[in-house]
């Protein structure tokens, strides 16, 4: 089933156009299955409330940093709203990598820096499933096998007393890795807002203990922000009784 996926996905991009314009801005993708995406998300068939949300609190001069950017939708959508700010962009995929520099390049984009490595708590490499039939599917594989990824802490990478303002997270259930590997740079930005899913499935799936995922969290002493059709405050409690993958804010700031 996954050959034929595959096999699918390389006829038939084929004869798909090799970029798609959402808000003036001509994506390059790699698959028929992203090019599905991003159509989906050019006609608001996708989840839009995250996107708003992160775009209604970024401002001008704004630093985002983008883990996990994929074909580019909340990188690309914020660098429209930045003037003196700047976006950094994580992405270990190469292939999906390569599409984001045909994106930047070809738009003339100026304010966003790419960086094909995986987000974890550790500088060095990591293994990653590349056999998914979804391409927003790439994660990191316990059993090494598949792509070796180069990795980097964000406390390592950016250095001391670097400035953030918005995180936003996609990382397919690694999400306590890269918060491990950020909490300098977090406690030395009290107003950041990081916007990350809790999927449980996906972090057994990684062999990542869920409880201690929450306990980090609850050790922080973040508020935390369902999103749902409104941003809605939620206790530690009620965080640990969920189970199907939602999205959250995760900031010390009160939230409105």
């Amino acid at each position: 089933m996954m050959k034929l996926f595959n096999w699918l996905n390389c006829k038939l991009i084929l004869f798909l156009p090799k970029t798609i314009t959402i808000d003036g801005i001509k994506f390059y993708f790699n698959r028929s299955d992203r090019f599905v995406a991003l159509l989906f998300w050019k006609y608001g068939l996708l989840e839009k409330r995250e996107l708003q949300l992160l775009l209604r609190f970024l401002n001008d001069d704004s630093i985002l940093i983008d883990i996990g950017a994929n074909m580019g939708i909340f990188t690309f959508k914020a660098c429209k709203k930045l003037v003196s700010g700047k976006i950094i962009s994580f992405e270990p995929d190469k292939s999906h990598f390569n599409c984001l520099k045909e994106t930047v390049n070809n738009n003339n984009i100026n304010n966003v820096q790419l960086q094909n490595q995986a987000v974890t708590d550790r500088s060095g490499t990591m293994w990653f499933n590349n056999r998914s039939m979804n391409g927003g599917d790439f994660r990191v594989n316990s059993a090494q096998k598949g792509v070796e990824v180069e990795t980097v802490s964000l406390d390592e990478f950016l250095g001391p007393g670097f400035k953030a303002d918005i995180i936003k997270m996609d990382i397919q259930g690694a999400e306590l890795l890269a918060l491990k590997g950020m909490k300098n740079l977090l406690m030395s930005n009290t107003d950041i807002l990081i916007f990350c899913e809790f999927w449980p499935k996906g972090m057994r799936l990684l062999n990542i203990d869920t409880e201690e995922f929450i306990s980090f969290i609850e050790s922080l002493k973040f508020n935390i922000y369902l999103i749902d059709k409104t941003l809605k405050p939620i206790t530690i409690d009620q965080f640990k009784n969920i189970e199907s993958g939602s999205n959250f804010i995760l900031t010390w700031k009160r939230l409105t």
